[in-house]
């Protein structure tokens, strides 16, 4: 007959397997979203408000953002499902990574911003 001692120790390295197994399982689908996301949004994207500015998103990693005041090239990564990170940096400076939600709707809409203010965008 199993002591209680024995049934403690089965039960903690059982619920230690079942968590090991479900990390590379939980990670998995945090990149298939991160891949789900950057599949959605490698295009061009027009910001619907009027101010003509233009997202060029390029599967390489790059991002073309252009305006009536600026343009800038970056580099963009996902560091989960739910951000971008953005290195604006120009070239031979120290990269400076800002990291910004974004989303994409069921209307094709681009969603990227931070608490204080949202840009919209609509795939061209």
């Amino acid at each position: 007959m199993a002591t209680a001692r024995t049934v403690q120790t089965a039960s903690s390295w059982l619920g230690a397997f079942l968590f090991l197994g479900a990390v590379p399982w939980l990670q998995g689908c945090s990149h298939e979203a991160e891949q789900k996301l950057k599949e959605g949004v490698v295009g061009s994207w027009a910001e619907v408000g009027g101010t003509n500015a233009t997202l060029q998103f390029n599967a390489d990693g790059t991002l073309i953002m252009k305006s009536p005041r600026e343009n800038q090239v970056c580099r963009y990564d996902f560091p989960d499902a739910k951000h971008v990170r953005l290195d604006c940096a120009p070239a031979g400076m120290p990269p400076r990574p800002y990291t910004w939600n974004i989303s994409v709707t069921a209307d094709d809409k681009l969603l990227i911003g931070d608490a204080q203010q949202v840009g919209t965008y609509q795939r061209q």
